[in-house]
């Protein structure tokens, strides 16, 4: 979640131990936002925060490393914004990502070895999916840790949510 700061709206993690952390953001002025959306086994959080000049940029906190931008899907368009919706076990974080003065949303994956990839890229187009849906308007709102994401599309109100099983 997040929570008020003097700063403005900032992710945290709450523990029995020591309460509302702050988990930090971008910049360094006066104003930030950011927002913490999952957290794994172990204690890894994810969510999105405001990058300057950028946009809004998908983040990746431990313990020992802090807050981590974790990029965008093309790092040359003007807006960007990605963010980060879950994470599983084994560090794979899944999201969305948009960039372009037409904000083409794409989902997205992302480890540390490979970076932010194109999940519209990963999946096998013969999966099976209801009609008239496609990868390239879904969002990847969750990942166990075999690797299968579950996706939705966006602004649908009758919606459905689809399983999605990338090539690794």
């Amino acid at each position: 979640g997040s929570g008020s700061s003097p700063r403005g709206s900032e992710a945290f993690l709450w523990t029995p131990e020591n309460g509302m952390i702050g988990l930090g953001d971008f910049y360094n002025d006066e104003f930030a936002s950011s927002d913490a959306l999952a957290i794994n086994q172990r204690g890894h959080i994810v969510g999105g925060a405001a990058n300057p000049g950028t946009g809004f940029q998908a983040f990746l906190w431990t313990p020992t490393d802090g807050m981590i931008g974790l990029g965008f899907l093309d790092p040359d368009a003007v807006p960007q914004i990605s963010d980060a919706s879950d994470i599983n076990d084994r560090d794979e974080i899944v999201g969305i990502a948009s960039w372009g003065p037409h904000n083409d949303d794409r989902p997205f994956i992302w480890d540390a070895a490979r970076g932010m990839r194109n999940l519209t890229q990963l999946i096998d187009p013969c999966e099976t999916r209801p009609p008239h849906s496609s990868t390239f308007y879904m969002t990847a709102r969750a990942l166990n840790n075999a690797g299968q994401i579950v996706a939705d599309r966006p602004g649908s109100f009758n919606g459905y949510a689809v399983l999605l099983t990338p090539y690794l």
